[in-house]
């Protein structure tokens, strides 16, 4: 009797240590999916940060070249001199060719870029008003 007794005790040991280890191997499973998962997350933000930057960049490029564009404009007051100087300072256009007339032209017409850029403190828009300059660009570019 004391051998059956003793024997079933070590059974039910037995099945307590692999339930225990069965739980910790499904907790381990669970952990190892759930840090993937933020593995892959972390990744995905990682690639649109550095998309993101590229295109920042890129803006800020284009910004660059626009508010010289304007700058050089209200200067000369003349695109076939904003388009020389231009491609004097190496810029190039987003099919890397050189600014022409009407490249520059539409940089200098195009209604969004003047109330974006900053010079001497007002808007290019407000700076061209007060100087007539945007009449002067469609005087001269008809």
């Amino acid at each position: 009797m004391g051998r059956l007794l003793r024997s079933i005790m070590f059974d039910f040991a037995q099945f307590e240590r692999e339930m225990t280890a069965e739980g910790t191997r499904d907790k381990i499973k669970a952990w190892v999916k759930k840090v993937y998962k933020m593995v892959i997350v972390c990744l995905l933000v990682m690639s649109m940060i550095q998309k993101i930057k590229k295109i920042l960049s890129l803006i800020l490029k284009k910004a660059k070249i626009i508010k010289f564009v304007f700058e050089t404009y209200l200067k000369d007051s003349s695109i076939s001199k904003v388009g020389k100087a231009i491609n004097k300072k190496g810029y190039k256009t987003k099919n890397e060719k050189d600014f022409i007339y009407t490249s520059t032209r539409h940089i200098l017409e195009n209604i969004i870029y003047p109330r974006k850029i900053k010079y001497s403190g007002k808007s290019i828009k407000e700076t061209m008003k007060s100087r007539e300059c945007l009449t002067e660009i469609k005087r001269s570019a008809n």
